[in-house]
């Protein structure tokens, strides 16, 4: 393993505090954190170790930054930068964490073959100001017969109060996979909090980027060939059990979302082959948002079809709509445009106002405008992202407030 090696260069004004709690043994855990100042760095210090923390202030030339990381044993990282004062300046907080968990089979065994492991990672913190958070997976799969290795990441920008992102990451299992032999998960989770201020005339500002205990692996399941989950596995190592996590309830299914960097597009989709294609890049140029949404995957009294449409008629770009019968399908079907793909799953209708039935939450439907060259809408059950895309040109379609279909509980 490569060894990190600390430089600090301090000024005599500069006051820093540095606290190491529980350093333990070479591994791969580490916490770095760098300030600069007007282009000079003031700090740049780096830990190894098992269960790290560090904490870092200064002040000088009119400007106060402090940083905190932690990276422990068993995967978990926080980071938080924060930095004000009337002089250019930004502050960086980088925590990297190593965990090895074993994936041990129900007693009755299993068939997965040919399936996949799925890792569901959270990201929560606060950004104020000229800052940012993300959190970056990149994980391998032991087997053997083979390994395999995935990464993604997501950030948090600009984001108004404490919020919070799930997102999964999904590792296949060899088609050719004994029905015994072990199974080994190694994530490594790294979290990056950036803040920066920028000034021309020392004007006062301030910028933080707050991450701490929020980054983590919160659960996993493990699907078979077909996309369906098996129970009854268990994951743990270092010190910590991961919880398996619920499959949804009969007759339900998640609708994940995507976004198309190139396009500027977002995608939802419950299909489990698409979802696997996405999650491993063979449809290529889609990452997870880490937001998603339940679905009905059958008719039961007081729902309805949801059509999808595809449209390749915005080349090189092109663009999915979905839209439930009696609240926009039936307009579509037929266009020269958009070709009908099928109903994908099932939804129960919002009333004339946008509310929807007992036990279900409304599903807000927003509309680009045709503002990146080609059509295309977003579906989301968060009051929050609505009112931010609205904010960025969409417009609200639907029942009442812009309620394009209804999500189960």
């Amino acid at each position: 393993m490569r060894k990190f090696v600390a430089r600090t260069v301090i000024p005599a004004t500069l006051a820093v505090l540095f606290m190491a709690i529980g350093a333990g043994s070479a591994s791969a855990n580490s916490i770095q954190a760098l300030m600069t100042i007007n282009g000079v760095t003031v700090i740049d210090e780096t830990r190894t170790g098992s269960s790290i923390s560090g904490r870092y202030s200064s002040t000088i030339n009119n400007v106060t930054g402090s940083l905190e990381l932690r990276a422990f044993r068993g995967g978990d990282v926080g980071a938080k930068a924060t930095v004000a004062g009337g002089a250019t300046s930004t502050a960086k907080a980088i925590a990297r964490s190593f965990a090895t968990y074993a994936l041990k089979r129900p007693a009755t065994g299993a068939d997965v073959a040919g399936g996949q492991v799925v890792l569901s990672l959270l990201l929560s913190g606060e950004v104020s100001g000229n800052a940012s958070l993300e959190l970056r997976a990149d994980t391998v799969l032991f087997t053997s017969e083979g390994e395999a290795r995935a990464e993604t990441s997501r950030t948090l920008v600009g984001q108004p109060g404490r919020e919070q992102v799930a997102f999964d990451l999904a590792l296949p299992l060899p088609a050719n996979l004994g029905a015994a032999g072990a199974i080994r998960v190694d994530p490594t989770l790294l979290l990056t909090a950036v803040a920066t201020i920028t000034s021309s005339n020392g004007q006062a500002q301030s910028s933080t980027a707050d991450a701490i205990d929020s980054g983590r692996v919160v659960g996993f399941r493990v699907l078979n060939a077909t996309g369906v989950q098996v129970p009854g596995f268990t994951m743990s190592g270092d010190g910590k059990n991961v919880p398996e996590l619920a499959a949804p309830p009969v007759g339900i299914a998640i609708a994940v979302e995507y976004y198309n960097a190139t396009f500027s597009h977002y995608f939802i989709t419950a299909n489990a082959d698409e979802i696997s294609k996405l999650d491993a890049g063979i449809i290529v140029g889609w990452q997870r948002t880490g937001l998603a949404f339940n679905v009905y995957t059958k008719v039961i009294p007081g729902t309805v079809g949801v059509c999808r449409f595809f449209s390749a008629s915005f080349a090189p770009k092109s663009s999915h709509f979905y839209a439930p019968r009696g609240l926009g399908c039936e307009a579509v079907l037929g266009s020269a445009i958009w070709q009908y793909e099928g109903d994908v799953f099932f939804t129960a209708l919002p009333d004339g106002s946008g509310a929807c039935p007992a036990g279900n939450v409304p599903v807000y439907r927003l509309y680009n405008n045709g503002q990146s060259g080609a059509p295309n809408h977003r579906f989301t059950i968060s009051e929050a992202v609505q009112l931010d895309m609205i904010a960025e040109g969409y417009i609200a379609e639907g029942a009442g407030t812009g309620v394009g279909m209804c999500s189960p509980i």
